[in-house]
């Protein structure tokens, strides 16, 4: 990789900034609308990195080596290293791209009032970008630093989403383990950002 383009190093640490936590199924189709590239930007980048990454369309993306992982987010080891993350700022960027993700959702998301009743519930054609947003959103802001750019979001979520969310949420069958602690986390947010800022103001 050329270390020297600011454009290489940028999408480094958002894709990388995704695989870092191994959560869920990350395969290569979600990686672009997610974080706003265009065309086929992180597809064509993992490919070059296969010596450490398995990766391939429609196959879950993940580090072979767990110390990779540790290396490449510690502060006291690489922090003037053009490969460092830093993961509360990427976390930043990746949760406003969730909220702007999610704000495709709307009423009757999954065909449960469009539908035959005899015919069953799915997700249908939900965009895999949109289903890891509604499932990691908390997740991503729980480690996120404070800018008032994510407390918007968030709150625009909160009062124009959150029904549709939980919508989702139900037909995934995702209910009972992501609702409560995904607010939970949005609480704890708001209210260290805040404390946080107070100590920063006195």
């Amino acid at each position: 990789l050329n270390w020297d383009d600011p454009d290489v190093r940028e999408l480094f640490a958002n894709i990388f900034a995704l695989i870092l936590p191994n959560r869920g199924s990350l395969t290569t189709e979600l990686f672009d609308p997610l974080l706003g590239f265009e065309g086929d930007s992180s597809e064509d980048f993992l490919f070059n990195l296969q010596s450490f990454l398995s990766s391939g369309k429609f196959r879950s993306v993940q580090i072979h080596h767990k110390t990779l992982a540790d290396y490449l987010q510690s502060p006291s080891r690489v922090p003037d290293e053009p490969w460092y993350i830093n993961m509360p700022q990427q976390n930043s960027l990746i949760a406003r791209q969730c909220f702007k993700a999610m704000e495709e959702l709307h009423f009757d998301m999954c065909g449960a009032v469009s539908r035959p009743a005899k015919n069953e519930v799915t997700i249908g054609d939900i965009q895999p970008h949109i289903l890891y947003a509604c499932l990691y959103w908390a997740d991503h802001l729980k480690d996120a630093k404070f800018s008032e750019e994510v407390s918007k979001c968030l709150d625009s979520f909160l009062s124009d989403r959150l029904l549709f969310w939980l919508e989702v949420l139900s037909h995934l069958k995702e209910f009972s383990r992501v609702a409560s602690p995904a607010l939970l986390r949005a609480i704890d947010w708001v209210s260290v950002s805040i404390f946080r800022l107070s100590l920063e103001l006195r």
